[in-house]
């Protein structure tokens, strides 16, 4: 004779296996996707990667790199990048007149 708490664990084992059954059914079916998709799917990526390459046969060329003289990129790098990362100092006489300057 079957009590309760033996119905309720036999109809929880059921529903375990059936929603098992489920989700392999579904993941199984998911996998089977791609006859749905395009040809071209990553195409788009793939060119805007390949867009940004400047010389494509970089990897290939063995000569030696172009570089700038040390001196002349000394100049440049003083003249670009030092000055505008430095803050150049101001003298106001008070506040007003400094924010008088952001018109």
């Amino acid at each position: 004779m079957m009590t309760n708490t033996d119905t309720a664990e036999i109809r929880n084992k059921s529903l375990a296996a059936l929603l098992t059954l489920i989700s392999c059914l579904i993941f199984c079916l998911g996998c089977t996707a791609s006859d749905r998709q395009s040809s071209n799917l990553g195409k788009s990526y793939k060119l805007g990667f390949s867009s940004q390459i400047i010389n494509h046969d970089a990897p290939y060329d063995r000569s030696p790199v172009d570089t700038l003289p040390g001196d002349i990129a000394n100049q440049i790098y003083h003249k670009k990048y030092i000055s505008s990362l430095t803050e150049k100092k101001k003298d106001k006489d008070s506040a007003s007149q400094e924010l008088g300057d952001m018109d």
